[in-house]
């Protein structure tokens, strides 16, 4: 397996990986099977999400931009850096107020469900996490993980990935990344993917907070 639509082992902008098109809704999927969902959305002003029911717990994160989600007609305005879990089975649909972009992870694993975040109502995800708990675990099960990170500055965290790609999401913080000897930034709003059979390291320069899925290679 390997994910589509990114460059790997490179971080980048979560505002650059979709475009805009004039008066669409775009989608532009990572990866799309009977496990997991992950994909971006953008919508320009007055576009919609199309109404429909989530196969799994549906994380919609507000990269930039406002859009209104109804739930079971129940209004949720997210805005940017906001976040919304929207239970397995609930039917819902958007419509952007403005130019927005999302990101999406919907877990589909039967009996899964994200845990540790409120469902069905807005959310700031940077602040679940604070200095006494340093790892919160979302998803784990044998073919994804999903944990939310709390680091602190001058902090190291090296791991050798085996068998499953790792999808890294910088919500907020400075840091450096090293894949195979080379070293790059990797601040906030910043996305990077390393390969499965990969040795890397992360360093912070000061506290950050970061999304780490994992996928297990032969989804």
């Amino acid at each position: 397996m390997s994910l589509d639509n990114i460059v790997y082992a490179k971080p980048q902008k979560l505002p650059t990986m979709i475009a805009y098109e004039s008066a669409s809704t775009k989608i532009l999927k990572l990866i799309d099977n009977s496990t997991l969902k992950i994909a971006f959305i953008s919508l320009d002003v007055n576009c919609e999400i199309q109404e429909h029911i989530t196969t799994g717990d549906a994380l919609y994160y507000c990269i930039e931009g406002k859009v209104e989600l109804t739930s079971n007609q129940e209004n949720l305005l997210l805005t940017a850096k906001d976040a919304v879990v929207i239970s397995r089975g609930k039917k819902h649909g958007g419509k952007a107020l403005m130019p927005t972009k999302l990101m999406l992870i919907v877990i589909r694993t039967e009996n899964v469900a994200i845990s540790c975040l409120e469902k069905d109502q807005i959310i700031d995800i940077k602040s679940i996490v604070d200095n006494s708990t340093t790892n919160l675990d979302l998803v784990q099960t044998n073919d994804v993980s999903i944990m939310l990170k709390d680091l602190d500055d001058n902090e190291v965290i090296e791991r050798i990935v085996g068998n499953e790609e790792v999808l890294l999401v910088n919500l907020e913080g400075e840091s450096d990344i090293k894949i195979d000897d080379n070293y790059q930034r990797f601040n906030s709003e910043n996305l990077i993917v390393v390969a499965n059979n990969t040795i890397y390291s992360l360093e912070t320069s000061t506290s950050t907070k970061v999304i780490m899925i994992k996928i297990n290679s032969k989804l």
